[in-house]
């Protein structure tokens, strides 16, 4: 089989992180701009809204409400009624712009990294009020105190939210909340990014997910906190309560290479090198579920890299470069929406973002890192 390569997300989506060297432990402490963010009100009423019993929110960036923001923060919704909204006919008074995906109660879609939420902060909630009754009809959207929120399709507020929960509508929310700087935020919590994106998977294929993931130093525990200018490019730090341990990237994509299924004359499968499948047993019929998602992924530390990227012009595989030391200590290069497609064992690659690159470099063992994206044109 054809060497392949693999995409992680940052989630974006989407987000992942490699290693250095085999078995390296890595200390990823508290931040404590996250600490503000999560004592700030606009964070409770956002988390109040998106928390389904104990999962929050996968996803939350936090934005200014103006203009230039609110065309930054389209790429990363897919619902297309937002990308049409002229943010200037509702914007008085907004303080907050926030992105959010998450569980959702009774929400169901598929290719989605969960229930995609744009909300509007305001000053007062008769600000959001009067900011929803200039809305288009044709768009679904959702008042609740201080917040507007733009619903996507398939959901509904009685029954994909916890407003039920909320919310002091006396409250005034001012742009002190949040020490923004003009800058935006973004949280991303990996146990609820797991939850949605396996939904509804296999429980072989959820296995290999969670195994990758961990080789990634990627575990439940796991959070990522960082700030962007632009929206695209992210400086930030990873946190976990517990030391995670990671692998080198040739063991990686070793890994991935490995989970190919081959049918077996008895009708059943099984998983890994051909060499392990008597040939006797084997009816010639190969799925390669996992292992095509290495064709869409670079892997670099300062000693080695690992895995390609398809060139879509030539139709080859393009490979890394050891990463410098001045740079960082590893870097993952990918691309998302076909990793995490190939991932859950799809056929074909599915529009899970807007993104058509992701590359992450963790610049040191205390898990000081930056993300990079690039928009699908």
């Amino acid at each position: 089989m054809s060497k392949k390569t693999i995409i992680i997300v940052a989630s974006i989506a989407v987000v992942v992180i490699a290693a250095l060297v085999a078995s390296l432990s890595l200390s990823f402490a508290p931040k404590s701009a996250q600490k503000e963010f999560q004592a700030s009100q606009t964070y409770s009423m956002i988390d109040k809204a998106t928390a389904i019993g104990v999962e929050h929110s996968n996803s939350i960036i936090v934005a200014p409400a103006t203009a230039a923001w609110w065309k930054k923060l389209l790429p990363y919704t897919t619902e297309k009624d937002i990308n049409a909204l002229d943010f200037s006919t509702f914007s008085k008074n907004a303080t907050y712009l926030v992105v959010t995906n998450s569980l959702g109660s009774s929400y169901q879609v598929q290719n989605r990294l969960g229930l995609e939420t744009t909300f509007v902060i305001y000053a007062t909630a008769n600000d959001a009020r009067m900011a929803g009754q200039v809305l288009p009809k044709t768009t679904s959207h959702f008042v609740q105190g201080n917040m507007l929120l733009l619903l996507p399709v398939g959901a509904y507020s009685d029954t994909d939210y916890s407003l039920n929960k909320i919310i002091n509508s006396k409250i005034k929310i001012s742009a002190s909340d949040i020490t923004l700087n003009q800058q935006a935020v973004w949280q991303i919590d990996f146990k609820s990014f797991n939850d949605v994106y396996t939904k509804g998977a296999s429980a072989n294929d959820i296995i290999v997910y969670k195994k990758t993931m961990a080789m990634l130093g990627i575990t439940e525990d796991t959070q990522w906190f960082g700030h962007s200018k632009d929206g695209l490019n992210w400086t930030g730090q990873f946190i976990n309560k517990n030391k995670p341990t990671i692998s080198t990237p040739k063991q990686i994509i070793a890994y991935l290479d490995n989970q190919i299924a081959f049918l077996k004359t008895d009708g059943s499968y099984a998983y890994g090198n051909a060499a392990n499948v008597p040939e006797n047993q084997q009816t010639g019929i190969i799925k390669p579920h996992q292992s095509i998602a290495t064709n869409y992924m670079i892997v670099s530390n300062n000693t080695e890299t690992a895995g390609g990227i398809i060139n879509n012009a030539t139709a080859k595989i393009v490979g890394g470069k050891i990463l410098p030391k001045a740079d960082g200590i590893l870097k993952v290069d990918v691309q998302p929406n076909e990793w995490l497609s190939f991932m859950l064992s799809e056929n074909a690659s599915s529009p899970y973002t807007n993104f058509t690159r992701a590359s992450f470099t963790l610049k040191d063992t205390n898990g000081n890192s930056t993300i990079n994206l690039s928009v699908i044109k």
